[in-house]
């Protein structure tokens, strides 16, 4: 598990490179299905939310994701989840390749999230590598 500690101009950099969303449609589990392993990048991207904001963060992570949807085909994943026990986004992410996630954090609607982080969510932010080792998704 990886943690990183960044200060904001950081923190919102890197968020903006990983971002918050809601349910990604079914489309995207097919997609998966036709990436090559060796190139494809899966992470998740953790963060907080404060609890009297759970509404308004669960709201603008489902734009979040229906923009990324929308805009960026070779996101091949990109489902939030809201732990609310411990007031945390968790984002699972699946990119095609490297150039996908880059592209990722170039994208409008990502700078845009940047200011949710002043009202909305909250440092830190963790990202977590992962390894496919099987498994499947219908």
């Amino acid at each position: 598990m990886e943690n990183q500690g960044h200060t904001r101009k950081e923190f919102i950099q890197v968020a903006a490179v990983t971002g918050a969303a809601a349910v990604l449609a079914g489309a995207g589990f097919n997609r998966m299905a036709n990436a090559a392993p060796s190139e494809s990048i899966t992470q998740l991207a953790i963060f907080g939310y404060h609890p009297e904001k759970a509404e308004e963060a669960a709201e603008n992570l489902a734009k979040l994701a229906k923009a990324v949807e929308d805009a960026e085909p070779d996101v091949l994943a990109y489902i939030p989840h809201l732990d609310e026990k411990a007031n945390e986004v968790v984002f699972f992410e699946v990119y095609r390749n490297q150039e996908a996630l880059i592209n990722h954090s170039k994208q409008p609607h990502m700078k845009n999230l940047g200011p949710l982080f002043a009202s909305v969510f909250k440092p830190p932010l963790k990202i977590v590598k992962l390894k496919n080792v099987g498994g499947f998704s219908r």
